[in-house]
C-alpha cells in the first residue's frame, strides 16, 4: 500500500500546481534526499468543508465502499450514535467518495473521528514487528525530518547519528510507543536521562538501552552522553508525547523509500533487514552490521518474495471483503441473502447503527459466516468457496457443506477445511478418502417411545401455529424487527390471550389428536399422553411468562429462552434448542 502511495504522492507533485507551503515542504524534502515523504501528508483527512475534496486514501477506500475509519462497530459509529455513511454524499442508491455539502458542526467533527481511526489503524502497515514492517517488505525506513538536522555528539558522525535515531525510532514503533496511540491504554513519555539500564525498566528502555550502549561501544564515545543526544534529537523532532519524549508522533513521522535496486544491511545473527547502517549495530539483536550493506536479495527481490508487499505493489490487487453472518436467530435472514447475492431494492433500509439507507457499494456482502443450517438446502446463490472451520463429523455433512459452492454452472470452485487438533479432525486430515469418498453409515430412524419428546414438541409447534394464526396474529404482531421464532405476538398482551389459546384447545380437541395421531403413527409412542401433554401447553407458557429470569419481550423468543421450548414450539433451526427442558430430559 505504502509503495502505491509514494507513486500518487510524486503524481500530485508533479501534475497540480504548488503553493508556498507545498513548495517549503518539496524543498524540505529534497535537502533530505531521494524517496523521503511526510506520513501525514498521505494519511491526514480531508478538510470537513463544503465540497472538499477526499485525500487519494480516503477517496480509494470510498470507491470501494469501505469505511477509513474502520469495520469493527465502533470504527463506525460516529458522535451521536450515527452511522459513519451519513458524512458521505449518495447517489442512485450508491455512496460516493464525496463529503456532503451540507455538512452540520457534528458531522464534520465525525470526519475528524474517521480520520484519527485511519491514522492509528496505519501503524500496522508502517511498524509491524518481525516480517510485517517496512524494512522487512523490502520498501523503506522510518526516519526523521529532513531539516533541521539532529546535532550528533562529539566524535560521531552526523549521518551515523542519524542511522541511530532511526533505529530508535524503529524500536519505539515496534513497542508501540505512538501517538496516536493503537490500544485503549495512552502511553506515558520517558523523562529526562530515561532510559537508566535499570532491571527494573520495561521491555522498550531495556531495547533502546541495549541499542545505545552497543553504538557507543562501536563509535567508542559515552553511552550517556548519546542517550542524551538522541532524547535532544527526539524532542526537537517532536516525538516528545507531554512533558517527556519516545512517544512517535505519526505527524511529524517521515518515511524514506529505498530504490528497486538497493540492498539491505541483514544482521549476520538475527538477519534482521535493515535499510541504512543502524550505526553500525541491529536494532533488534545489537550484534555489530557491516559497513556496506551484505543483503543477498535487492529491495525488488524482497518485495516479490513477501506476500503483503507482493501484492500490495500490484496494481488492481485491492479489494475489500465484507463479511456478515447468517443463522437461524438473524432477523434479517432475507435481506442478508439478497445483500449476498448484490440484489437491492429502490429506497432500501437497513438496520445497521440505526436505520439508514441501503448502499449497494458499501452494504453488499462477500463473505458470509453460518451455521450449520446452510447443510439443509438454503439456495444462497453461486458460491465460489466454502472454508470449513473444523472437520464435520460424518461424510454426508461434509457433502452437504461442499456441495454449496460450484452449483451455478461455475468453471470451479473450491472448498477448504480447517483441520483442529482433536482426534477426529486428524483422523481425517491423514485420511481424507473417508471423507470425501467412504461409505456413509446407514440411515435409521427411532420410533421407540423414548422418542416422545419429539413428538411432544412437532405438536406443540403446530397446534400454536393454528391457534395463533386463528386469533389473528402475524409477524407484524411482534413489533420490530420481526421475532424469528414464530408470529406470537408480545409477552405485554400473552395474558390476554392465553384464555383464548385454552378455549381454542377445548374447542379443536379433534383436531389435535389428529395432528398428534399423524405425527405418532408408525411408532411406539403413545399419542393418547402426547395429546394430554399438549392440552396443559397453556399453564406451562404462563410459567414461562411469569418468570422474572426471562427478559424477551416475544411471545415466541420468551418460550424459546424459558429453557422450554423442547416442550413447545422452537422452529426447526431455532439455536436454543439445545437447552435442557425443565420437565423433560434432553433429546440424545
Amino acid at each position: 500500500m505504502l509503495r502505491h502511495l509514494l507513486h500518487i504522492a510524486r503524481d500530485a507533485v508533479e501534475g497540480e500546481p504548488l503553493d508556498e507551503r507545498d513548495r517549503a515542504e518539496i524543498q524540505a524534502a529534497r535537502a533530505g534526499g531521494h524517496g523521503l515523504v511526510r506520513v501525514d501528508d498521505i494519511l491526514a483527512a480531508p478538510d470537513a468543508i463544503a465540497g472538499a475534496a477526499l485525500t487519494p486514501i480516503w477517496h480509494a477506500m470510498l470507491g470501494v465502499g469501505v469505511n477509513p475509519g474502520g469495520a469493527r462497530l465502533d470504527q463506525r459509529t460516529l458522535g451521536g450514535n450515527r452511522d459513519w455513511t451519513s458524512i458521505f454524499e449518495p447517489s442512485g442508491g450508491m455512496l460516493l467518495p464525496r463529503l456532503r455539502e451540507d455538512l452540520t458542526a457534528a458531522q464534520r467533527a465525525g470526519v475528524g473521528q474517521l480520520g484519527l481511526r485511519l491514522r492509528q489503524a496505519a501503524w500496522r502497515a508502517l511498524t509491524g514487528r518481525l516480517l510485517y514492517d517496512l524494512e522487512a517488505q523490502g520498501f523503506g525506513h522510518l526516519s526523521f525530518p529532513p531539516s533541521p538536522a539532529p546535532s550528533a555528539p562529539p566524535g560521531m558522525d552526523s549521518n551515523r547519528f542519524r542511522e541511530a535515531c532511526n533505529s530508535v525510532l524503529r524500536i519505539l514503533a515496534e513497542e508501540r510507543r505512538t501517538d496516536p496511540q493503537q490500544g485503549d491504554r495512552s502511553v506515558d513519555p520517558w523523562q529526562q536521562g530515561q532510559p537508566t539500564g535499570s532491571p527494573q525498566e520495561g521491555r522498550a528502555k531495556k531495547r533502546v538501552h541495549a541499542y545505545l550502549r552497543a553504538v557507543a561501544a562501536a563509535c567508542r564515545i559515552d553511552a550517556g552522553l548519546l542517550r542524551d543526544k538522541v532524547e535532544e534529537a527526539f524532542r526537537q523532532a517532536r516525538h516528545q508525547g507531554h512533558g517527556g519524549w519516545a512517544v512517535l508522533s505519526l505527524e511529524h513521522l517521515w518515511v524514506r523509500g529505498v530504490a528497486d535496486t538497493d540492498r539491505p544491511w541483514q544482521c549476520p545473527r538475527c538477519n534482521q533487514i535493515h535499510w541504512h547502517g543502524s550505526a553500525g549495530a541491529c536494532s533488534r539483536c545489537t550484534h555489530a552490521l557491516p559497513a556496506t550493506p551484505n543483503g543477498d536479495l535487492t529491495a525488488r527481490e524482497i518485495a516479490d518474495n513477501h506476500y503483503n508487499a507482493r501484492e500490495a505493489s500490484e496494481a488492481g490487487t485491492a479489494f475489500r471483503i465484507h463479511a456478515e453472518e447468517l443463522t437461524g436467530q438473524t432477523h434479517d435472514q432475507a435481506q442478508r441473502q439478497r445483500h449476498f447475492r448484490d440484489i437491492f431494492f429502490d429506497a432500501e433500509e437497513i438496520s445497521d447503527i440505526g436505520e439508514r439507507p441501503a448502499y449497494r457499494n458499501v452494504d453488499g456482502i462477500d463473505f458470509l459466516s453460518v451455521t450449520t443450517t446452510m447443510e439443509v438446502g438454503v439456495d444462497i446463490g453461486s458460491l465460489q468457496a466454502v472454508l470449513q472451520a473444523n472437520m464435520p463429523p460424518e461424510r454426508f455433512n461434509y457433502q452437504q457443506r461442499a456441495g454449496r459452492a460450484g452449483r451455478k454452472n461455475q468453471a470451479f470452485s473450491a472448498v477448504f477445511t480447517y483441520c483442529r487438533g482433536q482426534t477426529h479432525d486428524r483422523i481425517h486430515f491423514e485420511h481424507p478418502d473417508e471423507m470425501t469418498g467412504g461409505t456413509p453409515p446407514q440411515p435409521s430412524v427411532a420410533t421407540t417411545d423414548d422418542q416422545r419428546l419429539l413428538a411432544e414438541r412437532l405438536v406443540a409447534k403446530e397446534v400454536l401455529r393454528r391457534a395463533f394464526r386463528d386469533m389473528g396474529l402475524t409477524w407484524a404482531g411482534s413489533g420490530t424487527p420481526p421475532d424469528t421464532h414464530g408470529e406470537m405476538g408480545l409477552v405485554d398482551d400473552a395474558a390476554g390471550r392465553l384464555p383464548r389459546l385454552t378455549t381454542w384447545l377445548e374447542q379443536h380437541a379433534d383436531d389435535v389428536d389428529a395432528v398428534a395421531r399423524v405425527i405418532c403413527k408408525g411408532t411406539e409412542i403413545d399419542a393418547d399422553a402426547v395429546v394430554a401433554r399438549t392440552m396443559d401447553l397453556p399453564s406451562r407458557i404462563r410459567e414461562v411468562v411469569d418468570g422474572a429470569e426471562f427478559v424477551a419481550q416475544t411471545l415466541a423468543h420468551r418460550l424459546a429462552e424459558g429453557a422450554s421450548c423442547r416442550c413447545l414450539a422452537c422452529p426447526p433451526v431455532c439455536a436454543t434448542c439445545i437447552f435442557r427442558c425443565r420437565q423433560q430430559t434432553p433429546m440424545a
